[in-house]
Protein backbone atom coordinates (compact mmCIF):
# COMPACT_ATOMS: atom_id res chain seq x y z
CA UNK A 1 0.00 0.00 0.00
CA UNK A 2 1.40 3.42 -0.97
CA UNK A 3 1.97 6.49 1.13
CA UNK A 4 -0.94 8.80 1.77
CA UNK A 5 -0.75 12.16 0.05
CA UNK A 6 0.19 15.10 2.31
CA UNK A 7 -2.71 16.76 4.14
CA UNK A 8 -1.20 20.20 3.49
CA UNK A 9 1.04 21.89 1.01
CA UNK A 10 4.36 23.01 2.51
CA UNK A 11 3.14 26.64 2.46
CA UNK A 12 -0.12 25.73 4.25
CA UNK A 13 1.81 23.69 6.80
CA UNK A 14 4.21 26.58 7.43
CA UNK A 15 1.32 29.02 7.91
CA UNK A 16 -0.52 26.66 10.23
CA UNK A 17 2.66 26.01 12.25
CA UNK A 18 3.36 29.77 12.47
CA UNK A 19 -0.11 30.21 13.92
CA UNK A 20 0.36 27.29 16.34
CA UNK A 21 3.83 28.36 17.47
CA UNK A 22 2.62 31.94 17.84
CA UNK A 23 0.03 30.79 20.37
CA UNK A 24 1.95 28.06 22.23
CA UNK A 25 5.64 27.34 22.72
CA UNK A 26 6.54 24.20 20.80
CA UNK A 27 9.75 22.23 20.63
CA UNK A 28 11.33 21.47 17.25
CA UNK A 29 10.63 17.80 17.94
CA UNK A 30 6.88 18.50 18.34
CA UNK A 31 6.91 20.36 15.02
CA UNK A 32 8.76 17.47 13.35
CA UNK A 33 6.11 15.05 14.64
CA UNK A 34 3.34 17.29 13.29
CA UNK A 35 5.01 17.48 9.87
CA UNK A 36 5.41 13.71 9.82
CA UNK A 37 1.73 13.33 10.73
CA UNK A 38 0.87 15.59 7.80
CA UNK A 39 3.08 13.58 5.42
CA UNK A 40 5.62 16.37 4.91
CA UNK A 41 8.80 14.66 6.21
CA UNK A 42 10.76 15.79 3.13
CA UNK A 43 10.12 19.47 3.93
CA UNK A 44 10.93 19.22 7.65
CA UNK A 45 14.36 20.86 7.46
CA UNK A 46 13.23 23.83 5.39
CA UNK A 47 10.08 24.44 7.44
CA UNK A 48 11.98 24.20 10.73
CA UNK A 49 14.61 26.60 9.41
CA UNK A 50 11.92 29.07 8.36
CA UNK A 51 10.16 28.88 11.76
CA UNK A 52 13.46 29.40 13.59
CA UNK A 53 14.53 32.25 11.30
CA UNK A 54 11.27 34.08 11.99
CA UNK A 55 11.58 33.27 15.74
CA UNK A 56 8.38 31.22 15.88
CA UNK A 57 10.45 28.31 17.14
CA UNK A 58 13.17 28.62 19.76
CA UNK A 59 14.51 25.70 21.82
CA UNK A 60 15.73 27.90 24.66
CA UNK A 61 12.43 29.76 24.93
CA UNK A 62 10.49 26.47 24.83
CA UNK A 63 12.70 24.91 27.54
CA UNK A 64 12.36 27.97 29.79
CA UNK A 65 8.58 28.06 29.41
CA UNK A 66 8.25 24.29 29.85
CA UNK A 67 10.40 24.25 33.01
CA UNK A 68 8.56 27.23 34.50
CA UNK A 69 5.13 25.70 33.87
CA UNK A 70 6.05 22.25 35.20
CA UNK A 71 7.62 23.77 38.27
CA UNK A 72 4.77 26.16 39.01
CA UNK A 73 1.71 24.11 38.09
CA UNK A 74 2.81 20.46 38.39
CA UNK A 75 5.41 20.94 41.18
CA UNK A 76 7.95 18.85 39.28
CA UNK A 77 11.56 18.68 40.38
CA UNK A 78 14.60 19.36 38.24
CA UNK A 79 15.25 15.66 37.58
CA UNK A 80 11.81 15.12 36.05
CA UNK A 81 11.98 18.39 34.11
CA UNK A 82 15.43 17.43 32.73
CA UNK A 83 14.13 14.03 31.62
CA UNK A 84 11.05 15.57 29.96
CA UNK A 85 13.15 18.16 28.11
CA UNK A 86 15.47 15.37 26.91
CA UNK A 87 12.42 13.56 25.55
CA UNK A 88 11.68 16.72 23.55
CA UNK A 89 15.24 16.47 22.18
CA UNK A 90 16.37 19.77 23.65
CA UNK A 91 20.16 20.19 23.67
CA UNK A 92 21.79 19.25 27.02
CA UNK A 93 23.52 22.63 27.30
CA UNK A 94 20.17 24.43 26.96
CA UNK A 95 18.59 22.12 29.56
CA UNK A 96 21.36 22.75 32.07
CA UNK A 97 21.26 26.51 31.52
CA UNK A 98 17.49 26.61 32.06
CA UNK A 99 17.69 24.47 35.20
CA UNK A 100 20.49 26.61 36.64
CA UNK A 101 18.28 29.69 36.28
CA UNK A 102 15.71 28.27 38.73
CA UNK A 103 15.94 30.12 42.02
CA UNK A 104 17.41 27.63 44.50
CA UNK A 105 15.68 29.05 47.57
CA UNK A 106 12.13 29.14 46.14
CA UNK A 107 12.71 25.72 44.54
CA UNK A 108 13.76 24.22 47.89
CA UNK A 109 10.77 25.84 49.61
CA UNK A 110 8.41 24.41 46.99
CA UNK A 111 9.80 20.91 47.56
CA UNK A 112 9.55 21.25 51.34
CA UNK A 113 5.96 22.50 51.05
CA UNK A 114 5.01 19.57 48.80
CA UNK A 115 6.73 17.08 51.13
CA UNK A 116 4.87 18.63 54.07
CA UNK A 117 1.52 18.27 52.27
CA UNK A 118 2.30 14.63 51.50
CA UNK A 119 3.39 13.96 55.08
CA UNK A 120 0.00 15.17 56.33
CA UNK A 121 -1.77 12.59 54.14
CA UNK A 122 0.25 9.61 55.38
CA UNK A 123 -1.31 7.24 57.90
CA UNK A 124 1.96 5.74 59.07
CA UNK A 125 3.51 5.93 62.51
CA UNK A 126 6.77 4.09 61.85
CA UNK A 127 9.48 6.62 60.85
CA UNK A 128 11.11 4.23 58.36
CA UNK A 129 7.82 3.76 56.47
CA UNK A 130 7.11 7.49 56.54
CA UNK A 131 10.53 8.25 55.11
CA UNK A 132 10.17 5.48 52.52
CA UNK A 133 6.83 6.81 51.29
CA UNK A 134 8.09 10.38 51.19
CA UNK A 135 11.17 9.27 49.22
CA UNK A 136 8.94 7.46 46.73
CA UNK A 137 6.77 10.57 46.40
CA UNK A 138 9.80 12.82 45.91
CA UNK A 139 11.41 10.49 43.40
CA UNK A 140 8.23 10.34 41.36
CA UNK A 141 8.15 14.15 41.26
CA UNK A 142 11.84 14.36 40.34
CA UNK A 143 13.15 15.93 43.54
CA UNK A 144 16.83 15.71 44.38
CA UNK A 145 17.85 13.42 47.25
CA UNK A 146 19.93 16.11 49.01
CA UNK A 147 16.91 18.42 49.31
CA UNK A 148 14.70 15.57 50.54
CA UNK A 149 17.38 14.55 53.07
CA UNK A 150 17.55 18.12 54.38
CA UNK A 151 13.78 18.05 54.83
CA UNK A 152 13.98 14.73 56.73
CA UNK A 153 16.72 16.14 58.93
CA UNK A 154 14.63 19.25 59.71
CA UNK A 155 11.60 17.11 60.53
CA UNK A 156 13.60 14.59 62.55
CA UNK A 157 12.51 11.67 60.39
Amino acid sequence: MGKKPPKHTPREALNQLMDLCGRFEKSPWEVEKKLEEWGLEAQTESILAELMKDNFLNSRRFATSFAHDKLKFNKWGKIKIRYALKSHRIEPSVIETVLEEIDRESYTMMIQDEMEKKLKTLRESIPFRIKSKLYAFGNQRGYEADIMNRYFHLKGI
